[in-house]
């Protein structure tokens, strides 16, 4: 499994599929075969449990206390869950304490996407890796981290390939 970002967000790509981290709706692309991603694009939209070639995605609308609720997602690609929280921009005065039901739906994944301002979920739901999806320098300041190096694209291929501390990874701002 490798994660890129581009211009237009960010994408995990698969054996047998793309998909597609954009904000909200996220997208998954079909592949026609392993370096064709031109098939079909499928939409998640709404809350519901999807299985599209090969990629497992539960989107839920979960309480995020005062704000209002965005879609959130579990992903399951090559045996990694990935929770993908496309967060809305914050101020100084908003509660980044998650609910306790979205700290257990989100409790053993091993890769976590989310904007950089919400660096406190980080702590709360502690992944093997962290991958910020803008303001990376707020987001290692905060956790009193080293900015790593930033790297076009990130893969993994194996489960035990995961550290086991929270380790950041650095695609850009």
């Amino acid at each position: 499994m490798t994660i890129k970002k581009t211009q237009k967000g960010m994408f995990i790509s698969s054996s047998k599929a793309d998909v597609a981290l954009t904000g909200i709706p996220l997208r998954i692309i079909r592949k026609n075969n392993e370096e064709d991603s031109s098939g079909e694009e499928v939409a998640i939209t709404s809350p519901g449990e999807y299985e599209i070639q090969g990629v497992s995605v539960s989107a839920d609308f979960l309480d995020l206390n005062d704000l209002q609720s965005p879609l959130l997602y579990l992903i399951e690609v090559e045996n990694f869950t990935i929770g993908y929280l496309p967060l809305p921009d914050l101020d100084e005065k908003t509660d980044q304490h998650l609910s306790d039901d979205v700290k257990s739906r989100f409790d053993n994944i091993d890769i976590l996407m989310i904007p950089g301002a919400w660096y406190q979920i980080a702590n709360q739901l502690p992944p093997s890796l962290a991958i910020p999806t803008n303001d990376i320098e707020l987001f290692t300041q905060k956790l009193n981290s080293t900015l790593p190096e930033k790297r076009g694209s990130f893969t993994i291929k194996k489960l035990s390939d995961l550290p086991e501390n929270m380790e950041i990874i650095n695609l850009g701002s």
